[in-house]
Parts: C-alpha cells; sequence; structure tokens
C-alpha cells in the first residue's frame, strides 16, 4: 500500500504552487551549424516548488512524516496533483524549510519532484 499525504496537512489548492516540465532533451554542440537535440529518455520527473501555511501542529506533523514515515525523506508517497487534480507519486529533493510568521504560524516550502 503507497504512503500517503498525511490528512492532517493541506491537500490542494496551493497559491504559488510551481510545476516545471522534465528536461528530457540532450542538446549537443556542433563545430558548425546548429546545435543537434534528441530526446535523452522518455521518462523524466518533473520538480514541483509548494509553499505552505502551517500551524505549529501542521508543521510538527509534516516534519514527523518526513523524518520518520518517510525515512529522512527517501521514500515516496501519493498525494493530489492541484493542476490536474490527478493522484500521482512524490518525493522530496530537498528537506522541508519552515520558517515561523508569528505565533502559531509557519511559512513551509517543498521540494518535491513527480515521480514518472
Amino acid at each position: 500500500m503507497p504512503t500517503l499525504w498525511p490528512p492532517g496537512l493541506p491537500q490542494d489548492a496551493f497559491l504559488g504552487h510551481v510545476e516545471t516540465a522534465p528536461e528530457e532533451r540532450l542538446r549537443t554542440n556542433m563545430d558548425v551549424g546548429p546545435p543537434k537535440m534528441r530526446r535523452r529518455f522518455t521518462a523524466g520527473v518533473r520538480n514541483v516548488e509548494i509553499p505552505l501555511v502551517l500551524t505549529t501542529a501542521q508543521s510538527t506533523t509534516l516534519m514527523d512524516f518526513y523524518t520518520t514515515t518517510l525515512t529522512g525523506g527517501v521514500g515516496a508517497f501519493d498525494w493530489k496533483l492541484t493542476r490536474t487534480g490527478d493522484t500521482v507519486s512524490f518525493r522530496f529533493v530537498e528537506p522541508p524549510k519552515i520558517e515561523a510568521l508569528e505565533p502559531n504560524v509557519w511559512k513551509t516550502a517543498l521540494s518535491l519532484e513527480i515521480l514518472p
């Protein structure tokens, strides 16, 4: 059974969500003329940056999910992609960054990749 994004954390509708298409091309410079391009592989990862504003309890849930459930972020998890509404497999690219905004309010930046 796949690991699911914790239900106590925000589930979708993220303002500031940034998704980047996978880089599947290989570009080779030629001695003369324009560079040649070809496809490197057929299934690339897409990068996603997701900002969240969390309560203290939610930030604790997120860090427990990252460190314990995902074994320090090496495991993948299923979550709904905001843009399409489809459930896809994500993996952390970097550990979550959590910044205090005010008492009980934390700004969090998630750097994730969507697995093919």
